[in-house]
Formats: C-alpha cells, structure tokens, sequence
C-alpha cells in the first residue's frame, strides 16, 4: 500500500511522487509547495522545495545554454515558468559575456521591449566610447572572428568600416557583435569559461 513520508497518509489510490534531487516523497495532502518541471505533472520530475530547484537548475543550465539555439529533446514539455528562468538567465549571461545580439533576441521573444531598448542603448554608446578609446590611445588589439577564427588586428588607426567586418573571411558584424568582440579582447567582459553562477536567480514560483 502506498504511504507517504511527508505526512504519513496512506492508501490503495495514494498518489505519491518523490523530489528528483533529494528522493523526498510527497503527496497532494502535503505536497502543495512542491514544483512540478513539467507541464504533465510526471511523478519523477518532481521538486520538493526551492533549494532543490535551484540545484535542479543549475544542474541542467550549461546543457539548456549548449543546446537551446538548435533541436533538442530533453526540455520539451518543461513547466513554461522554469523555461522562462533558464531563458532570462541564458539573457543575463550573454550580456556578461558580450553576446549582446543572442541576449536581445531572447528579450524580443518575451516581448521585453524595455529591456531591448536598454541593450540598443547601451550598443550605441558602448560602441562610440570604444572607437574614441582607441583614437586616444595607441593601443592594438586582436579580435577573433566568430565565424572562421582568424585574428583580427584593431587599433587607433583603423576605420569604423574596416573594424566592422572580418579580413578573412569578409563577414560583417553588426554593432552588437562588433563591441561584443572589442569588449572581449580588451578584457572589459566575461568570457564563456569565466561566467559563473550567481547566488540564485528570482525562482519565479519555485516552491509553490
């Protein structure tokens, strides 16, 4: 006969699902501040209480970030909540990082206007105050392209129009990319391998 550990209540028809992180069981009587991962409610999918969550969460965000831009199959079906969490944070850690136009396009998907227009903002006058620092100084930097690899020499005397597209290959890259690489190879931003985990992102509903 099924018994719950949380409150004790037991029964033939007992519904009973157990935490993914800690194997805590719970039931309707006393599971109401659990968070279901799923839309479906699947038993073992299943979350007793927000530091689990967060230790779900931070469990599964590197492979979410490495796999939302193509088909994937394992976060289909999420709760649209915790979609929302790893998206917002997947923003934040863009912006760390310079990938300014990836952070904008998940802000546009939400239809976060207010946030789009800060980033476009904040491009504009990244982007002036850069090619003012380089005319200042006498300073050389190498950016790498992101689409072939090759390096990319910028300095005091390179034009906006030169800097804006790869040697190489010829790509052009927008403002966001542009001050996005710049802010790289300067050492102004994070890079992939040095972003690391806040405290905790707001759960939005975990736990209840």
């Amino acid at each position: 006969m099924p018994r719950c550990d949380g409150c004790g209540q037991s029964g033939f028809r007992l519904v009973i699902w157990r935490c993914l992180v800690c194997s805590k069981s719970g039931c309707h009587s006393c599971g109401n501040n659990w968070k279901f991962l799923y839309e479906d409610h699947r038993l073992d999918a299943a979350v007793c209480s927000q530091p689990c969550f967060m230790h779900w969460f931070w469990k599964v965000f590197p492979d979410y970030r490495a796999q939302v831009w193509a088909e994937f199959s394992w976060a289909r079906g999420l709760d649209p909540g915790t979609i929302n969490m790893l998206d917002m944070y997947l923003a934040r850690t863009l912006e760390q990082e310079g990938n300014y136009g990836k952070a904008i396009a998940i802000y546009e998907r939400y239809f976060l206007e207010q946030e789009v227009q800060r980033l476009r903002s904040y491009i504009t006058q990244e982007r002036d105050k850069l090619f003012e620092r380089f005319r200042k100084e006498n300073r050389w930097v190498n950016m790498d392209c992101p689409k072939c690899g090759a390096l990319n020499k910028v300095g005091p005397e390179t034009r906006m129009d030169v800097m804006a597209s790869c040697y190489a290959c010829g790509k052009m890259f927008d403002d966001f990319g542009l001050v996005g690489m710049i802010q790289r190879a300067l050492g102004l931003v994070q890079s992939p391998t040095q972003t690391g985990a806040p405290a905790s992102p707001d759960p939005g509903g975990a736990g209840q």
